[in-house]
């Protein structure tokens, strides 16, 4: 009796599975179906059992699980072959056409055979290792057309091997859904790569014309996922290209290795992790040398272990990218939100595709094209990046040149002041020695008094400076009136008397009585007519004359200096009002100057509207 019911008990567990195999598939349903629900699976650890052994199965040691007893959508970087078989059932009453296969292209091996009494009927070989010529397929994706007659069964054996990892969605399509799949893929195929062509050009024009090495490293990380996807996507053996040391599927690995390296160098430097956070940069450099370890390894070897490593390290390096782009975004760097959306995006893409190759979501268009969508999205926000960070270098050193042009007035501001201030110093150092020598209290008043002058004079140079800075920021407008040119002239006789004299030279001004100009009057005094007089005595010899006028001429009125000096060679004379260029020379006593007053001369006179 025990026997009895541990065998009825064992006929129950294995009612499942009889009923199981022999499910069979209703294509006359759909013109697209998944072959999910009726396929059996099995591994073929070894890779080399050929269809006749799995159809022989001696001693029952090949045994074929239905696929909803494990849900194993997906084996990644594995030896084995996985052989699939199932039925298809037609219920019309005319034949029906379909194409059956695989939409992912990195199938090494693709092989379908018709089986009728255990024995191969029909087959189809394809996969990316068979060349061209012999391969008996319609596009770059593994399908192969079948006809299934009225009102009939037919059985198939699929098996799958790749270098990379294998996919068991499989499908049933019609010939419309097979021309519009076969469309839809080259058409995206084609937007990824032209958009990414172009932002690729995009960062090597910028490259040349900006110097920005980020800009460099930008375009071989474009170029690298660009090769990933073409390789994955089996262009090479489709359409017999041979890249050199890329020439194979399997070497899309190599190239993961390397896209990962580069994505490292680029976040270390467009974030600027070097002095930004040095913990964040010693992992980096870390991990640049584990991937470029990785690139230079898997290019030799490429068992299974290695590959899967690979994967795991990208999976780091994407993981650290993010987190170092969110952590300089926090810090306030505004050109790394860009840089982390783009990399969070791609890594979203990333999970979205892998949850669909796992089954976890089912594999609709989105989903199994998300990675070059998410690609794609990773290059635009990384260029919007580099063009902001790009615009921030320009903003810096727009405010660096200001600083420096600021820094640069301000020396040229003291420069105004030594200059303008050293003639009512002269006069008040020699004031001081005549006070020494004073005999009458009558001398000494006088003395006094140039002095009080000359001193007033330097108050009215340093307000005068500060005036102009205040006109070069805008806060104040010089203030035109009527000055009286008589007035002017004796200004400028009291500061320059005692320095001509000094010389030898004969200071004689001459003028029109009741002389005005439109002008202001302390500018007029020291910045302009003082310059020209002080550096017609600096370049006299002694004993000479200077001549200081002020007529009308033709409804004109003209201030004249002329003197018996040494004159200007040409070279002076081209760049005498200018700021930049170097004008000063010494004097014919070794007198010194700062070549700044003929430009402020110049910036006064031209206020004047002169």
């Amino acid at each position: 009796m025990k026997q009895l019911i541990l065998c009825i008990f064992y006929m129950c567990l294995n009612i499942p599975h009889v009923m199981a195999d022999n499910l069979k598939i209703d294509i006359s349903s759909k013109d697209s179906l998944e072959l999910y629900p009726g396929m059996y699976v099995y591994e073929d650890q070894s890779g080399t059992m050929p269809i006749q052994v799995i159809l022989k199965n001696k001693n029952n040691k090949i045994q074929f699980e239905h696929f909803e007893k494990n849900k194993k959508y997906t084996y990644p970087y594995t030896d084995s072959s996985i052989w699939i078989k199932f039925k298809v059932e037609n219920k019309e009453d005319f034949t029906i056409d379909r194409y059956i296969g695989s939409a992912r292209p990195e199938l090494t091996e693709y092989e379908l055979y018709e089986v009728e009494d255990n024995s191969v009927k029909q087959s189809w070989i394809g996969g990316t290792k068979r060349t061209k010529n012999k391969k008996n397929k319609y596009s770059r994706m593994h399908f192969f057309k079948v006809e299934i007659p009225a009102k009939s069964t037919k059985e198939y054996y699929i098996k799958l091997k790749s270098k990379l990892s294998i996919s068991l969605q499989l499908f049933s399509l019609s010939e419309a859904k097979y021309m519009q799949k076969t469309q839809i893929t080259d058409m995206t195929h084609l937007f990824y790569y032209g958009t990414m062509f172009s932002l690729i050009l995009y960062s090597i024009l910028f490259f040349f014309s900006l110097r920005d090495v980020n800009f460099l490293i930008y375009s071989i990380f474009g170029t690298c996922i660009c090769l990933i996807s073409f390789i994955y996507s089996g262009f090479l053996e489709f359409w017999s290209i041979d890249l050199g040391i890329f020439d194979r599927q399997e070497d899309a690995v190599s190239l993961i290795s390397c896209a990962a390296f580069v994505s490292i160098l680029y976040a270390i430097k467009f974030l600027h992790l070097k002095d930004n956070n040095i913990r964040q940069y010693r992992v980096g450099l870390f991990l640049l040398v584990i991937t470029g370890f990785y690139t230079l390894l898997t290019y030799f070897v490429r068992t299974p272990t290695i590959k899967l490593q690979v994967n795991q390290i990208q999976a780091v390096c994407m993981i650290f990218t993010l987190y170092v782009g969110m952590s300089s975004w926090l810090k306030g760097i505004k050109s790394a939100g860009f840089f982390t959306i783009g990399w969070g995006g791609m890594i979203l893409t990333g999970i979205i595709w892998m949850l669909g190759d796992t089954g976890v979501l089912s594999k609709t268009y989105f989903v199994g094209f998300a990675p070059l969508y998410g690609n794609v999205f990773e290059m635009i926000f990384t260029a919007m990046g580099l063009s902001y960070q790009f615009d921030e270098y320009k903003k810096q050193a727009y405010l660096s040149k200001i600083s420096k042009a600021e820094s640069d007035h301000q020396n040229k501001m003291v420069q105004i002041v030594c200059h303008d201030i050293a003639s009512p110093l002269t006069i008040i150092i020699n004031s001081i020695d005549g006070i020494e020598s004073a005999k009458t209290t009558q001398e000494k008043f006088e003395t006094i008094s140039r002095l009080k002058q000359a001193s007033h004079s330097i108050l009215s140079i340093i307000n005068q400076v500060k005036r102009m800075q205040s006109i070069r920021t805008g806060k104040l407008n010089i203030k035109l009136s009527h000055v009286d040119v008589k007035n002017v002239f004796d200004e400028v006789k009291f500061y320059l008397d005692d320095i001509a004299k000094n010389k030898n030279i004969n200071l004689q001004f001459e003028l029109e009585p009741g002389i005005t100009v439109v002008a202001e009057h302390v500018s007029l005094v020291h910045e302009v007519v003082n310059n020209f007089v002080s550096n017609a005595i600096k370049f006299s010899h002694e004993g000479s004359n200077i001549f200081v006028k002020a007529y009308i001429k033709d409804t004109q009125k003209i201030i004249e200096i002329k003197d018996e000096g040494i004159g200007m060679p040409q070279e002076i004379i081209k760049n005498l009002f200018s700021e930049n260029a170097q004008t000063n020379r010494i004097g014919t006593k070794n007198e010194t100057g700062t070549g700044f007053g003929m430009p402020l001369a110049k910036y006064f006179i031209n206020e004047y509207g002169a």
